[in-house]
Parts: structure tokens; C-alpha cells; sequence
């Protein structure tokens, strides 16, 4: 009898626990039928659909699209077509449709006959192309360089054949320097000398190598010389070489220079003379306030005033200037 009871009692539980399982799955279907998903099939469905088929239409779009080709006169655009960069669009108000053109760098640059006889030059082939890199090796190449030139040695010899003479500016000034002191020099020549320093001491260096060799001495004695000509050409060299020369300047001074300037525009000299020396006064006076304490203190105010005096007469009748020479 116990061994029946407990089989009755294992069947019992067998058939209870059986219809619990096949009641769960249905409550839990139940269950979650009942609540709202977010991740619902239908809705990734159409969520998919729409995207898929928007990129499908706007890809159709860009495909359709035309890129007209813009003039110099208005033209009207439509909804399908496309313009290129640098058009100019408007809108018209009168018709309500947009309207393009070229821009206005596009005017300058890219008419339409421009278009016209760019499209109708010809292409290079395949062919051709490697031609034309085939003759860029070749010219780069050191060996067809070299056999368009002479060689080196060879012009070194033909310059050696021209027996040429290459003289430095130091070497020029020199070489005039002894033209100029030697003897046998006519005047003409020491002028051609003179003019041929002037356009030497305009260099900073030049002039204060002149100086050093004994060229100031040599051009403040020239203003000396009896001769006008000399006396003008000396005063250009030196303005010429005082100019913004500080250790010309510092020179001159402890030459006396300013004194025989002062001396030459006392003494009576034609105007083309004086014009010179009054250069030179100024190019020694300038930025150089040594220079200008002697100029006041040897008199050269006075100087200067009676220069202008001798130049100018002022007329008592009708205290107008007359210009005297």
C-alpha cells in the first residue's frame, strides 16, 4: 500500500508540474504582447524602408542633375539643372524663375570664344607623350649638357690669349693717383682723372682708401691750381667724397680743408666755381657738428652773406631782386 501511495503521489506531482510549464510560456507571450516595444519588427521595417528609399531618390536627384554651361548674357535656370562654381545666380522678380551667368572673374578670363578654341586644340596621344619624356631625359642627361659647352681649361686658355687687365677700384685709384702727380700730365687728362674719382668717392670705402693713399691732400691742392676748371672739378671730388662720410669728414677737417673753402668763396671766382665749393661746404658741414662750431667760428656766416651779396642787389626804387653776374 505505501509503495502505491507513493506512486499515486509521483504522478500527481508529474501531471502539476507538466501543466506549470506548458501554462508559463503562455503567460510570458501573453506578457510581453502586452507591453510596447520600442524594437518592434514593423517599426525597424518601415524605419529602414524610409531611409533606403530616401537615399535611393536623392541619389537619383544628383545623378539627374545637369550642370549647365553659363554665358555672358542671363539665362534661365531650371529646378533639374546645376550650375558651376563662381556663376552668378539671381533671382527675377519680374518672371519669378532664377536666372544665371558667368561671374565676373569668369568674364574676364573665360569667354566663350575662349571655351571655343580650348575645345577645338588638339590632345597630346600616348605616343607623343612618351616622346616628349624621352627627350626630357635626354636633355637632362650630364653628357649632351656638357657637349653644348666649351670646357672649362679651354676658356681659361682663350681668357689668357686676351691678355686682359682686371684692376680693383683700390688698383684704379692708384693708378690714377700717379697720373694725376706725374709731370707728364696735361690738364685735360688731370680733369678726365678728377671726373673719373668723383665717380669713385660716391663708395663709402673708395672714398676713405682716397684719403689714406694722400688723395685728400692731392685734391685740396687742386683748389689751389690757377686754372678754374681744376678748381671746379677738385671741389666736386671732394663734396663727393664728404658726403654722409663721417672719417672723410673727421680728415678734411684736420687738413684745413674747411679754411681753403672758405678762402675760395672769398677770393673771386667765376659761379660755376663757387657752386662747387659751396656743395663741398655743405657735404662737410652736414651731421658733423665739429665742422660747424669752426665754420661760425672762422667767420663763415659772414662769408656765406657776402656771397650772396656779391650775387644779389636788392633795388631801392622798387625793392625788387636783380640778378647779378
Amino acid at each position: 500500500m505505501r509503495l502505491i501511495s507513493c506512486s499515486a503521489t509521483g504522478a500527481s506531482l508529474s501531471s502539476l508540474t507538466l501543466a506549470f510549464l506548458l501554462l508559463l510560456p503562455c503567460h510570458h507571450v501573453a506578457s510581453i504582447l502586452g507591453q510596447k516595444s520600442d524594437s518592434a519588427l514593423t517599426v525597424v521595417e518601415d524605419a529602414e524602408g524610409g531611409e533606403g528609399a530616401g537615399a535611393d531618390e536623392e541619389e537619383e536627384v544628383m545623378v539627374d542633375l545637369k550642370v549647365v554651361k553659363p554665358t555672358a548674357q542671363w539665362q534661365t535656370l531650371k529646378p533639374e539643372e546645376a550650375v558651376p562654381a563662381g556663376s552668378h545666380v539671381r533671382l527675377n522678380l519680374q518672371t519669378g524663375q532664377r536666372e544665371v551667368r558667368l561671374g565676373e572673374e569668369q568674364l574676364k578670363y573665360w569667354t566663350q570664344e575662349h571655351r571655343e578654341r580650348e575645345a577645338t586644340q588638339p590632345t597630346f596621344s600616348p605616343d607623343e607623350l612618351k616622346q616628349a619624356m624621352k627627350k626630357i631625359k635626354e636633355d637632362l642627361n650630364p653628357d649632351s649638357v656638357a657637349s653644348k659647352y666649351r670646357p672649362l681649361e679651354e676658356l681659361k686658355r682663350d681668357m689668357a690669349q686676351l691678355d686682359l687687365l682686371i684692376e680693383t677700384d683700390v688698383q684704379i685709384m692708384r693708378r690714377l693717383l700717379d697720373q694725376f702727380n706725374s709731370s707728364n700730365s696735361t690738364t685735360e687728362q688731370r680733369l678726365n682723372i678728377l671726373h673719373e674719382l668723383e665717380y669713385l668717392v660716391h663708395q663709402v670705402d673708395n672714398a676713405q682708401t682716397l684719403c689714406s693713399m694722400g688723395g685728400l691732400q692731392l685734391i685740396l691742392g687742386g683748389l689751389n691750381s690757377s686754372d678754374v676748371r681744376l678748381q671746379e672739378s677738385s671741389a666736386f671730388v671732394l663734396g663727393s667724397a664728404l658726403s654722409s662720410n663721417p672719417e672723410v669728414q673727421v680728415k678734411a677737417v684736420e687738413s684745413g680743408a674747411l679754411q681753403m673753402l672758405l678762402t675760395a668763396l672769398v677770393t673771386a671766382q667765376p659761379l660755376q666755381v663757387k657752386k662747387k665749393v659751396l656743395f663741398a661746404v655743405a657735404s662737410l658741414l652736414r651731421h658733423f657738428p665739429y665742422a660747424q662750431r669752426n665754420f661760425l667760428s672762422h667767420g663763415g656766416l659772414q662769408v656765406l652773406s657776402g656771397v650772396v651779396q656779391g650775387r644779389w642787389r636788392r633795388s631801392p626804387a622798387n625793392t625788387r631782386c636783380h640778378h647779378v653776374i
